[in-house]
């Protein structure tokens, strides 16, 4: 395992020391603190922290305010923070990840899913451990000014694959909406990702990879069920370059998306895109 740790910032003992053991037994190198405080002065006197995993109720100095307080300089320190935390409000998700987290899990955390999610920001490539099926349905990325309609090409428990004609940055975090997937969820669902590939594929066409954030658990079953037996996610409706270039509006959350990994505010549809 390469020199960079991962700080677990846990007030509960036996929690902190499962999650210390699960990641050692990984191959991780691991450093522990039991509040905010703790952990200010843990990546203040070693350089090699690359993770944090936070709690966000804890004495002394809780999750959100080690997030307020690191906001400004969390890119020049270069780490990440993951949430690992039982507020599962989507108004607790939103204020972490404005604050400046870079992911979210939900109490009582899965083994696997902590495993994927650490490795993903590790090398990008995850475990693979999931079960994965192929598809081939629309959903839409809201964006400052029109929305982005993208390819769904692959699900999983923890993170869909997509293609698109423009190109959201790695390290975006984005709301994904799709009608199709609400149908087949027989609920409807906004989806929280953390982009973590987005390579091109060719003219005007983009290759993707997103993490889901914060996924409920209700939510997190029904695509196990999904994947578990293989279902046809295959939408048959025919895209053109018109339509995949101008959806039309809905409503943006810029609490959700288009931060980058290093605090850049990207506001898509603008002179500054990339193409």
């Amino acid at each position: 395992m390469a020199e960079q740790k991962i700080l677990i910032v846990e007030d509960v003992d036996h929690i902190r020391l499962l999650i210390k053991k699960t990641l050692e037994r990984a191959g991780y190198e691991v450093e522990e603190a039991t509040n905010g405080k703790e952990a200010l002065k843990a990546i203040q006197l070693d350089e090699e922290i690359f993770l944090i995993l936070l709690d966000y109720m804890m004495p002394r100095m809780s999750g959100i305010d080690f997030l307020k307080r690191v906001k400004e300089f969390k890119r020049e320190y270069g780490f990440y923070v993951l949430m690992l935390t039982a507020k599962s409000t989507i108004e607790d998700i939103k204020e972490c990840l404005l604050a400046g987290a870079d992911d979210y899990i939900i109490k009582p955390m899965d083994r696997d899913i902590l495993l994927e999610k650490v490795k993903l920001f590790f090398d990008n490539r995850g475990m693979g451990k999931f079960n994965t099926i192929y598809t081939s349905f629309k959903g839409e990325v809201l964006r400052t000014t029109t929305n982005v309609v993208v390819l769904v090409t692959a699900v999983s428990e923890t993170e869909i694959g997509f293609e698109s004609t423009k190109q959201i940055p790695a390290g975006a975090r984005v709301k994904m909406q799709s009608n199709f997937l609400d149908r087949v969820l027989e609920e409807p669902v906004d989806f929280y990702l953390r982009v973590y590939t987005m390579e091109k594929e060719g003219k005007n066409r983009w290759k993707g990879k997103g993490a889901f954030i914060a996924l409920q658990e209700d939510v997190a079953k029904k695509i196990r069920a999904l994947t578990t037996r293989g279902a046809n996610l295959h939408e048959e409706v025919e895209e053109t370059e018109e339509e995949l270039e101008a959806p039309e509006e809905k409503e943006f959350d810029e609490s959700m998306a288009f931060k980058t990994k290093d605090g850049k505010i990207i506001r898509y549809g603008s002179d500054d895109d990339e193409d």
